[in-house]
């Protein structure tokens, strides 16, 4: 009796801690990132901007490496090929036809406002998705211009294997 009694007030009291807890922090769905505009292009409708991506390069490297020979230690020099990563600036380009750009109040822009509040040198946020969360806007400057694109596609999956064939029984004796 005790022992369920125990088991009991045990379960109510974890309840209890569960429910005073806070719930989880809500976070913004898409974080844009600061870029500076390179060039502005009204006529075509495009913006360029100069972005610093990571490349895999393939080098080889000389080792020198300890090794045991005929009882005697020696250093031996071997090439390995390995991958680092070295930053690249790279040329984007943003057009407005098919994107979205809003101020900083989350009013968008659109057009001429647009063209006119953009120049080279500006600093703006880029980010993917359909619209820029409110809790980024809350803090935002109302001049500050936000661009979205829309999300990457992602690329089809590959089909599956077809299912392993299967075997028929022998016949015995034929």
């Amino acid at each position: 009796m005790s022992k369920n009694l125990l088991t009991i007030s045990f379960g109510i009291a974890c309840a209890a801690v569960a429910i005073a807890q806070p719930p989880n922090p809500e976070f913004p769905m898409i974080s844009p990132t600061a870029v500076e505009v390179a060039g502005v292009n009204a006529d075509a409708g495009v913006l360029e901007f100069a972005v610093t991506v990571m490349v895999p390069v393939t080098k080889n490297i000389q080792v020198e490496r300890k090794v045991l020979v005929d009882g005697q230690e020696r250093t031996v020099v071997e090439t390995r090929t390995v991958t680092a990563y070295e930053s690249m600036v790279k040329s984007v380009q943003w057009a407005l036809k098919g994107n979205r750009a809003f101020d900083g109040n989350g009013k968008k822009l659109e057009g001429d406002a647009f063209w006119k509040k953009i120049k080279k040198g500006d600093v703006v946020l880029m980010a993917q998705g359909t619209t820029i969360d409110a809790k980024w806007t809350k803090v935002l400057k109302p001049e500050t211009i936000i661009l979205l694109s829309e999300p990457a596609a992602h690329p089809a999956l590959p089909k599956p294997p077809p299912p392993p064939a299967t075997r028929l029984p022998m016949r015995s004796g034929s």
